[in-house]
């Protein structure tokens, strides 16, 4: 059955998991977890300002993005310096490497998602000639 003859449901979940797919195997290749992928990307392209800024943007929970940082942080992908107006809270910033694992993760992503695409096209292309 081709993509296009399933139901929206099914269709929906097939690119989730293909997504998913994608994420796992940018995962395997940079060596960074998936929370660490989306922390990291989402710090790069964002640019929040302290861990509740991106706890918002990535609406998880604030003891996960707290372990999430300080693996980040080990791995010399981004700095965390306490606020000089607010002792409670941390402003995250990337590091030069952290920048370049970002647009490593960035080119993947464009990379696999391309091959995806295209692998859809082709077959709405073949869906319609036969429709």
């Amino acid at each position: 059955m081709e993509l296009f003859e399933k139901s929206t449901g099914a269709t929906i979940l097939e690119v989730a998991f293909k997504f998913h797919d994608i994420e796992s195997r940018i995962s395997e290749e940079v060596g960074l977890t998936l929370d660490e992928i989306r922390c990291l990307v989402t710090t790069y392209l964002r640019h929040p300002s302290c861990v509740s800024d991106l706890n918002n943007l990535l609406s998880i929970d604030p003891t996960r993005t707290s372990k999430v940082l300080k693996s980040l942080e080990e791995q010399k992908l981004i700095k965390r310096e306490l606020d000089e107006f607010d002792r409670r809270k941390s402003r995250i910033e990337i590091s030069e490497e952290g920048k370049a694992m970002s647009e490593k993760i960035l080119k993947l992503a464009n990379e696999l998602g391309k091959k995806y695409l295209d692998s859809i096209s082709k077959e709405l292309l073949n869906y319609v000639e036969d429709h």
